[in-house]
């Protein structure tokens, strides 16, 4: 069964998950844990997140994340490459360090924010990691300690979090530990459910043109009318997508505009910077749009696979410029 896309949008609460491949173990010192931890608030500022609650236990992380204007796909391939490389260099390994591709499920935060909250932060616990409800402080590598006061992230938002238990940070921190031991026993399934079946996919449910209660998504945690918000985002994007001409004709057309053919940028050796920057753009629009794979793009142009997510960065800035991404795709809405 091919992979379904990402649903994202600017404001979206993601829970993310990974585990260690096979089950491996991904932090075994305490380096490991400071690195990805360190990594993870570099990467929140830079690519203008909210970081709401993690946990990083020895196999696997969790991750309470709400996305800006750049997505959540560039934030976790930046996050888990840089980890991979720190941890293959570490170890002297080789291959692949995460089990698969995360999971990225779209959460609806009136409804789920605070279970969500409580329930990365109980990880310790239920893997036997501290003993009681009192001891999460002693867990150093979850932001239950932030919440808590007892750890100062300034990438860290738990001023909305506590926001949900009190009006004041003593009564807040009360009623929050209260309600993790009112939780610890309870087992939630906060990993993914809502409307829209899998095996469905979301083509089946935009022709549908209605979201029935049958239906499920892995994606999304949430149901109703906020399952129906995110498909109605969706929509949109495929409506725009369909108004595109067929791949061949719209590359040709783009060489065309910008006066360039694709022997000159796809030739051998360092590129003009007008075909460097078409490249750029070709390689973001065959992605994004019309669903090509990096690596078929980055051999469409005799390019080391490598350098397919750099181009592919690069082109999706060089669209922010309003005038050429109307000249080159025209108006998304």
């Amino acid at each position: 069964m091919p992979r379904q896309a990402r649903l994202d949008y600017e404001g979206c609460l993601h829970h993310l998950i990974n585990r260690g491949m096979e089950q491996r173990t991904l932090f075994k010192t305490r380096k490991d844990y400071e690195f990805f931890r360190n990594r993870l608030g570099q990467l929140v500022g830079e690519e203008g997140h909210q970081c709401y609650a993690w946990v990083l236990m020895p196999n696997h992380f969790h991750l309470l994340i709400e996305t800006g204007k750049r997505g959540v796909a560039r934030f976790m391939s930046r996050l888990q490459t840089a980890y991979a490389g720190y941890f293959n260099r570490e170890y002297h390994r080789a291959g692949r360090l995460f089990q698969n591709r995360y999971k990225s499920i779209v959460c609806d935060k009136d409804k789920y924010f605070r279970e969500l909250i409580a329930y990365i932060h109980l990880n310790p616990l239920k893997a036997n990691r501290v003993r009681s409800i009192k001891e999460l402080w002693k867990y150093k590598w979850s932001s239950h300690r932030c919440l808590m006061g007892l750890e100062d992230l300034k990438w860290m938002d738990c001023q909305e979090g506590l926001s949900l238990y009190g009006r004041n940070l003593l009564s807040a921190r009360r009623v929050y530990l209260q309600y993790l031991s009112d939780h610890q026993k309870v087992d939630q399934d906060l990993e993914g459910g809502g409307l829209i079946r899998s095996a469905d996919g979301v083509d089946m449910i935009l022709k549908r043109g209605k979201t029935e209660k049958s239906d499920y998504d892995s994606r999304v945690l949430g149901e109703g009318e906020f399952v129906a918000d995110i498909f109605r985002l969706k929509r949109k994007e495929v409506r725009h997508r369909a108004k595109l001409p067929s791949k061949e004709s719209w590359i040709k057309s783009v060489y065309e505009k910008m006066g360039i053919t694709e022997r000159e940028i796809s030739k051998k050796g360092k590129a003009t910077r007008l075909g460097s920057n078409v490249r750029a753009i070709v390689t973001y629009v065959l992605v994004h749009y019309f669903g090509e794979k990096k690596i078929r793009v980055a051999e469409r142009f005799h390019l080391d696979p490598s350098s397919s997510s750099r181009l592919y960065n690069k082109g999706q800035a060089l669209l922010k410029n309003e005038q050429l991404k109307r000249k080159l795709i025209g108006n998304e809405n």
